[in-house]
């Protein structure tokens, strides 16, 4: 399941910055308890950490007018929406699971990767290009280029 919000309006925005403050002053906190609901008709929540953490994460997306996307790791992507969400190309993408890259399984003859395959794709490839980029600079500054 994925939920996606796509516009946001002024008072959401407003109301998303507001309640980043109060969730955020939760953090670290092992559980939090609350209050939702209609005056007389209340409820009482608890939330774990690890939640209130993906709240505030959400809520600082938000509260900056950024839409966001909520989706289980475990979901599962076609090549298609892999390679467009590695912004590559489709034969890329296949490339780089055929070379095993990238994990993957066989529904009959297409192939299904996981998001959490991909975000641990994406966070290795961002970290060889930043690791790139260190060196670059380092052999500009060594070289005297005024990086």
């Amino acid at each position: 399941m994925m939920q996606t919000t796509t516009s946001l309006s002024p008072e959401e925005i407003r109301l998303a910055k507001e309640n980043l403050e109060i969730f955020a002053r939760q953090l670290g906190k092992k559980v939090i308890t609350g209050r939702i609901g209609e005056k007389g008709k209340e409820c009482v929540f608890r939330l774990p950490e690890t939640t209130v953490r993906l709240v505030v994460d959400l809520l600082s997306e938000t509260s900056r007018g950024n839409p966001v996307a909520i989706m289980p790791l475990k979901t599962e992507f076609t090549t298609q929406q892999a390679a467009n969400f590695l912004n590559v190309s489709r034969p890329f993408f296949v490339n780089l699971l055929e070379k095993g890259e990238i994990p993957f399984r066989k529904v009959g003859s297409h192939r299904r990767v996981r998001f959490d395959d991909l975000i641990r794709y994406k966070k290795k490839t961002d970290k060889r290009s930043l690791e790139a980029l260190d060196e670059l600079v380092t052999q500009a500054q060594d070289l005297g280029m005024g990086y």
